[in-house]
């Protein structure tokens, strides 16, 4: 055996060398690059809306996807509130209330459903600022959609 590695220590270490080259690769080129492709992207459709608009952001922007795509980012102007843009980057509308806590419809989640939602993010949904609260295993899937300014509970879909 040990002559044999001997033989083919050079053939064996290309092999294994080859294989990570390989592996690295497809990570690069089918995980990462897209990845940061959009991040990218999400990134300039956000710096361009507040340059546009002369808004400081506030550490909050979402991407929701529904029948249309809306751009959600807390912004301060003159005051601290929730803008909404479509995705040709036009002003849908804004929201100045004060918007409820995640750990509320967290609680509110677990109460209805008995299960803790895996995600929770803002959205716009039949003309007003959402919660979704997403819950997925085995073969449920549940989105339920709550209010944004007072958490109240507005639909849901279970898959």
């Amino acid at each position: 055996m040990k002559a044999f590695l001997k033989k083919h220590r050079f053939k064996i270490v290309f092999t294994l060398l080859a294989i990570i080259f390989i592996y690295v690769c497809f990570y690069m080129l089918w995980i990462h690059v897209p990845y940061a492709t959009k991040q990218n992207e999400m990134t300039s459709i956000r710096n361009e809306i507040c340059q546009e608009h002369h808004y400081q952001y506030k550490n909050v922007f979402y991407e929701y996807n529904s029948d249309q795509t809306y751009y959600i980012l807390k912004v301060k102007k003159k005051k601290v509130k929730y803008v909404v843009y479509d995705e040709k980057l036009k002003y849908v509308e804004s929201f100045d209330k004060k918007i409820i806590s995640k750990n509320q419809i967290k609680a509110s989640f677990n109460q209805k459903y008995q299960q803790n939602p895996q995600r929770i993010e803002l959205g716009y949904e039949n003309g007003m600022l959402v919660y979704v609260a997403t819950y997925r295993q085995d073969n449920v899937l549940i989105y339920a959609y709550y209010s944004a300014s007072n958490g109240e509970f507005i639909k849901a879909y279970k898959l």
